[in-house]
């Protein structure tokens, strides 16, 4: 049998801004990360996960 499986990463940042409201403060971070002002490397890396897109329920076995 042939399974497809996803693996998916996830990298996360945090970035100070002075803004007057939190819209703004996400625009900003948004425009500086959309223009690649803010790139994320490997070293924001935070987890993963590791499942096959035909039954989600695999993602629940203990590999060891």
């Amino acid at each position: 049998m042939e399974y497809l499986i996803e693996i998916i990463e996830t990298l996360s940042k945090q970035i100070k801004v002075e803004a007057d409201s939190a819209e703004e403060a996400i625009c900003q971070v948004k425009k500086q990360y959309l223009d690649s002002k803010i790139i994320l490397t490997a070293d924001d890396f935070v987890d993963y996960k590791i499942d096959t897109i035909k039954n989600p329920d695999f993602g629940k076995i203990n590999c060891k």
